[in-house]
């Protein structure tokens, strides 16, 4: 009893908002540049031993997660039509479920 309630309620509840990106910050990198190992570093981003612009250095594979999980979140709103923050009008549970009724 008390499991069919929590479900009710998870499926009830609205989705959490997405947030807010970041904006471009003053002299940060302004392409993506890649380095392997062993390798000197890109004259993109690198002049000797400085940096020419501010950068985050990640391990490949958590970008390629990081990728994957933006891939699957865009699903999910497409899917459920759920509204991305700042976008208007938002769509509400009740709307959705009028768009979803037979004539």
């Amino acid at each position: 009893m008390i499991w069919w309630w929590l479900v009710g309620l998870a499926l009830g509840a609205e989705p959490p908002e997405r947030p807010h990106l970041v904006a471009a910050m003053e002299g940060e990198c302004q392409s993506y540049v890649g380095a392997d190992e062993g390798q000197p570093m890109p004259e993109e981003i690198v002049d000797g031993a400085t940096a020419r612009c501010s950068f985050v250095a990640a391990p490949p594979s958590e970008v390629g997660n990081l990728l994957a999980l933006e891939t699957h979140l865009e699903f999910l709103e497409a899917r459920y039509r759920i509204a991305r923050v700042g976008d208007s009008p938002r769509v509400s549970r009740g709307a959705l479920s009028d768009r979803h009724r037979s004539p």
